[in-house]
């Protein structure tokens, strides 16, 4: 949430508070790489507003006036605070705990799982992860299941592609050198 004294104008909304949601939401997707979405709420003045951002893009509401639309801000408020992990933009798949450290010290320490089709993989390292809010949100995890270590690759997908990158490894996956598809 972002508030400020100031009021919502047309210079000040676009050049400061806009903004500065905006840098506070490449935050929380940089920090939680569980994140499908993210809804905010800036207020300012006497106005508020949402925003909602995910890996296509930002939408922001018009501005509501506090006095006028307490209810509506209520029901804001009462969803981003109470709403389900899920429904507030969590990823069901991954689960993890607050933080995620760059490497894992304990063999039998684990910061999460992360689920593919319907197995929980342990999550051993953050490979890669992608910290542009716009694009397809790719990370790349160093997995074990039963003692087998694996990569999962996890990023959005448009099923309605002609060639996606998991029918290209099913065509190929009998190639030396080309990693092995286990579960799509």
């Amino acid at each position: 949430m972002e508030l400020t004294s100031g009021t919502y104008s047309l210079s000040n909304d676009i050049g400061t508070v806009r903004n500065a949601v905006m840098r506070k939401a490449y935050a929380v997707f940089a920090s939680q790489p569980g994140r499908r979405f993210l809804f905010a709420l800036s207020i300012a003045g006497q106005k508020f507003r949402a925003h909602m951002f995910d890996r296509s893009g930002v939408i922001h509401s018009h501005p509501y006036d506090i006095h006028r639309c307490p209810r509506v801000l209520l029901c804001m408020l009462a969803m981003l605070t109470l709403g389900d992990p899920e429904h507030i933009g969590y990823d069901p798949t991954l689960i993890y705990f607050l933080s995620i450290p760059r490497q894992i010290s304990s063999r039998n320490t684990s910061p999460g799982t992360i689920q593919v089709a319907s197995t929980m993989y342990n999550i051993v390292d953050r490979i890669f992860f992608s910290f542009l809010i716009c694009g397809r949100a790719t990370s790349c995890w160093h997995v074990r299941l039963n003692n087998e270590h694996y990569v999962v690759k996890d990023s959005w997908t448009c099923v309605n592609r002609v060639s996606r990158e998991e029918d290209i490894l099913r065509k190929i996956q009998d190639l030396k050198g080309v990693p092995q598809l286990v579960a799509a």
